[in-house]
């Protein structure tokens, strides 16, 4: 009589398992899906070996693929995490190169401020003067747009509805 970890490892019920497991998003992290399924299946077996009890061989075939796939879950959780740690610290030497590439074109902009004149290196220190009120830019510019706008005189004849 075959025992539920000899069902564990029987070709239809990795099938069962690979299918399931499939389903999980995470699982297209994996670089490798094929090794680390068959290493986990592994250690569900090891583990199974070590705590054989008698009973149901179904019920206990339903437990050791219930924490199979609960293995496999948690596994594809921690390579997220690390993933996730990884692209971290990618993120933070994307920002460095960023800084430095802002830099970089700040200095470009002052250099674009030098000034040869008289065969010489001058810095062209005219540069456009501060808004000091906005509020009163505003009010002048709007002032100007009514009166470049012609006010059309109301039709004769004509009723208001």
């Amino acid at each position: 009589m075959r025992t539920s970890i000899d069902l564990f490892i029987e070709p239809e019920n990795q099938t069962l398992l690979w299918e399931l497991i499939q389903e999980c998003p995470l699982f297209a992290l994996l670089p490798q899906p094929e090794i680390w399924f068959a290493s986990v299946i592994e250690d569900v077996y090891v583990k199974a070996l070590k705590n054989v009890t008698e009973g149901n061989d179904e019920i206990q075939l339903i437990r050791l693929n219930e924490f199979a796939l609960y293995q496999m879950v948690t596994d594809l959780k921690d390579i997220e995490q690390e993933m996730g740690k990884q692209n971290a610290n990618t993120g933070k030497q994307n920002a460095e190169q960023h800084n430095d590439t802002m830099h970089m074109q700040q200095q470009q902009q002052e250099m674009a401020n030098w000034v040869i004149k008289d065969n010489q290196l001058r810095i062209d220190t005219t540069k456009d003067k501060p808004i000091k009120n906005m509020d009163d830019l505003l009010l002048e510019q709007q002032k100007r747009r009514d009166n470049e706008i012609p006010v059309l005189p109301k039709p004769q004849g004509e009723q208001p509805t």
